[in-house]
């Protein structure tokens, strides 16, 4: 047996064969598409506007996967919002224009529904429908808002669910005006739609440092909110942007409103954390850079301290946020080992983490993230000290490996504090005490 699973991770490639996000497939033939799917981020934003709706265009294959998945998420799915429009030979051979339109008019003659999300899918686009053009006639038809989204990602790369919520943000900027400006005051763009993720970023270390230093959080974007409001997003005078979903609907509001904006996502680099505070310090006036000092001290302090504890152990981990070889490299920088990283694609950053890797010795095999068995025969034959990914706490236990949850969880995910709260947890493992398991 042990031969036969070694066998199947040697199918796998390692952190040195890893050039593009399609090699973290490795050699297997086979993948479980999970919530990569984009329409899984169609899902989970619909639910935080309150007054719109989504009609997702498609094959019933596609469509079966956005209505299943909201009658797992919600109590009452049917005020879900979510709405299908299922393709048949006719719409295939003739285009769905005109089926299309029947169905937004019925969608949009509810008066509580202010603006409809057009979404498309795969056969969609692989037919050659207009969807832009479909949606402006069905707007000037029925005169609300239709807003057109691309998600098919084999012609529109659309990889993942993280782009598609972040073409769905950057479908809005439409209806966005200039707002008279709030002095001193910022937006946080960017929310982190993984595992168990919830909070507010009111709550974070950001959010606790702009509050103290008379900061005014304008609006936190994208959360529960009706469509009139959001044009009050061009009423702040910096956009920070907190996640990668942000980046696009920042750009554009930069360019058509002079808003700038600033980066500041999850990561285990300190040294980031401090430039990112002081860039928006700058920005905003604000005098607090004895505090961020302060505080760059404590967590490079704490990660010296740590590393002498947890040196020369293994882990396997993979899970967001951050870029999980950003978080891997960092294992290694406190001395671990680390065996197996778990990652979907690369992103902005991770080919710095896989050098920084390789220039340590460290060649971990990669499984792709949403591959649970090759990740459960890893973890049954490698046995590592610890592992730091979404698994049944019990389970891992059970094979003597100390579990923790998450590297970093919503609203902790932001500032110095979110790399504290993970040396704790793998502190207090390594140390056989209570560990908080974070998002299991």
């Amino acid at each position: 047996m042990i031969d036969y699973i070694m066998s199947c991770l040697s199918l796998l490639n390692r952190v040195s064969e890893i050039e593009s996000s399609k090699d973290i497939i490795g050699r297997l033939h086979c993948q479980s598409s999970g919530v990569i799917c984009p329409l899984h981020g169609v899902m989970l934003l619909n639910e935080l506007f309150e007054d719109t709706a989504t009609l997702i265009v498609g094959a019933p294959e596609c469509v079966y996967y956005p209505q299943v998945g909201t009658l797992i998420r919600l109590d009452n799915p049917t005020l879900s919002g979510i709405y299908t429009y299922v393709m048949d030979e006719n719409d295939v051979v003739f285009g769905s224009a005109d089926g299309l339109k029947i169905a937004a008019q019925a969608v949009l003659e509810d008066p509580e529904i202010a603006a409809l999300f057009l979404v498309s899918s795969c056969v969609f686009e692989l037919i050659g429908d207009d969807l832009r053009a479909i949606s402006a006639d069905i707007a000037n038809a029925l005169g609300k808002p239709v807003f057109p989204v691309h998600t098919s990602n084999y012609d529109h790369h659309c990889p993942d669910y993280f782009k598609a919520i972040e073409r769905m943000l950057e479908a809005i900027a439409p209806v966005l005006s200039k707002q008279e400006t709030i002095p001193h005051s910022v937006n946080l763009l960017g929310r982190i739609f993984h595992g168990n993720a919830k909070g507010s970023l009111r709550q974070s270390e950001l959010g606790a440092m702009l509050e103290k230093n008379g900061v005014t959080i304008n609006m936190e974007f994208p959360s529960r909110v009706r469509l009139e409001h959001i044009k009050q997003l061009t009423a702040a005078e910096l956009n920070i942007v907190t996640d990668r979903v942000g980046i696009r609907l920042a750009k554009i509001m930069q360019e058509k409103y002079g808003i700038p904006y600033v980066l500041f996502e999850s990561t285990f680099s300190h040294q980031t954390i401090e430039e990112t505070y002081l860039s928006i310090g700058r920005f905003l006036r604000v005098a607090w850079q004895d505090e961020v000092s302060r505080l760059s001290a404590h967590t490079k302090e704490r990660i010296s301290e740590v590393s002498c504890i947890v040196e020369g152990e293994t882990i396997i981990a993979g899970c967001l946020p951050p870029d999980p070889f950003q978080s891997v490299a960092f294992l290694s920088k406190l001395k671990m080992k680390p065996l197996v990283v778990a990652s979907a694609c690369l992103s902005r950053g991770s080919e710095e983490a896989i050098a920084n890797l390789l220039k340590a010795g460290e060649d971990p095999y990669v499984i792709h993230a949403c591959e649970r068995e090759p990740m459960e025969e890893a973890l049954k034959t490698l046995r590592p000290r610890f592992y730091v990914g979404h698994a049944p706490h019990e389970k891992v236990s059970a094979l003597g490996i100390r579990h923790i949850g998450c590297f970093m969880a919503e609203p902790e995910h932001l500032g110095f504090r979110s790399i504290d709260n993970f040396l704790l947890r793998l502190e207090s493992a390594a140390m056989q005490t209570p560990a908080e398991k974070g998002c299991d």
